[in-house]
């Protein structure tokens, strides 16, 4: 089946397959081995093993988990129970995912002019820096349907665009950033009857997956939220860096505690900058729609039907889409190492005069994540001065990375004109 498989595969894009395939074997044996792999995969099948028991997911038990992110969780247990067996399965499962991102960045790449074989270089670069969270994580399927969705609007399939955004909403919650992009795109070409279309869409593939839950138990389902708002500062985020910093420095009073799956800090600055977060992430992405609009707005408006967008107008898209999703990481209060994997199948498709730095800083940044966690993470959480330093310096690389993407690719307007 694999052999067959190729054959329908051009050489370049099979040593692109193969490749990806021992990146992710790699990855598999070192998490199995250095990550909390087995205890999660454990975590995983007993979540899976009450849904095919018959028990109601939201209804029955608890879940901080969106029902695609269950049904991710779900799908290996239809095969294996052992701990092993599921891994594999697992392991496999975010393998196809992220074939299916090579195939995404291998269209748009040929779409945008950018030599496919560069597009897929970086895309193996920085999944090797985001490291092998990759092989214990689902976070690769929403990153996955960020880009579907992007490749959709800009073929001219706007209505599926839509769709596959509200999958995005129900596998993870971050892909709603993409969502104005959409809106201001077509509005302002005029496009309103495909914004009602689009709109109508994403509601209907939204309510599918969640009515039927809110009929059920409403508040079991509304819990689903209400965990995430409820947790407190995670200690890898940015404003815990700075938190952090300022303990060693003898600057503030910081306390770490282990709550809702993660090692987030306790103090009363840390409450109020958890509080804060929200507000901090809506006003940068405020920024970030305000200036795709300026860009947009010095455009020549196209009031004929959307078919696919110019290589000029996909370009700044994917820009600002990346540059919104780095806003989501880095400014919200909590900051798995797992959420660099947003990033890996839009960063490859970055245009213009700042690549390089782009790269440069991601790699670094992974480096020094991995080397924090999971390798020396119980030092981090003990309040190691070089691993909150190094941390930080994580957080800073990031940050000027996510500057980078979204700094003008050359002199003039952000957004050329689509027509």
């Amino acid at each position: 089946m694999v052999l067959a498989f190729l054959k329908k595969v051009s050489r370049k894009r099979a040593f692109w397959v193969l490749a990806d395939v021992l990146v992710f074997l790699v990855f598999a044996l070192i998490a199995w081995r250095y990550y909390p792999a087995q205890s999660q995969m454990e975590s995983q099948i007993g979540l899976s093993v009450k849904i095919l028991d018959g028990q109601v997911p939201y209804v029955d038990f608890t879940s901080e988990y969106p029902p695609l992110a269950l049904l991710g969780y779900l799908l290996p247990a239809l095969l294996f129970r052992s701990p092993m067996g599921y891994y594999i399965a697992f392991v496999i499962e975010m393998l196809l995912f992220d074939l299916l991102a090579i195939g995404l960045i291998t269209k748009i790449s040929r779409r945008l002019g950018i030599p496919v074989a560069k597009a897929l270089t970086v895309h193996a670069l920085v999944i090797i820096a985001a490291g092998p969270i990759i092989a214990v994580s689902y976070d690769i399927i929403p990153a996955v349907l960020v880009l579907a969705a992007v490749t959709l609007f800009i073929s001219g399939r706007t209505n599926l665009a839509w769709a596959m955004v509200g999958l995005g909403l129900m596998t993870k919650l971050y892909p709603i950033v993409i969502v104005p992009f959409f809106f201001l795109y077509q509005l302002r070409q005029a496009q309103y009857k495909q914004i009602a279309r689009g709109v109508i869409m994403f509601v209907v593939v939204t309510l599918a997956l969640s009515l039927p839950w809110l009929i059920l138990n409403a508040t079991g389902f509304l819990s689903l939220f209400t965990y995430h708002l409820d947790r407190g500062l995670h200690s890898e985020t940015t404003y815990g860096s700075i938190l952090l910093l300022g303990k060693i420095l003898g600057l503030v009073q910081v306390e770490g505690v282990y709550s809702f799956g993660s090692w987030n800090l306790n103090s009363p600055l840390a409450d109020r900058l958890a509080d804060v977060s929200f507000i901090v992430i809506a006003g940068l992405l405020g920024i970030v729609y305000l200036l795709y609009t300026r860009g947009l707005l010095r455009g020549t408006r196209d009031t004929g039907d959307i078919v696919d967008l110019q290589p000029s107008a996909i370009a700044t898209l994917l820009q600002f889409v990346t540059a919104a999703v780095f806003i989501f990481i880095l400014f919200a209060k909590v900051f798995s190492v797992q959420y660099l994997l947003w990033l890996c199948p839009l960063l490859p498709l970055i245009t213009g005069r700042w690549q390089v730095p782009v790269y440069a800083c991601f790699l670094m940044a992974g480096a020094f994540s991995q080397f924090v966690y999971p390798y020396h993470y119980q030092l981090f959480e003990l309040f190691t001065p070089s691993l909150i330093v190094m941390m930080a310096v994580r957080n800073l690389l990031l940050l000027a990375c996510g500057v980078f993407v979204l700094l003008p690719k050359e002199a003039g307007p952000y957004v050329k004109s689509p027509s």
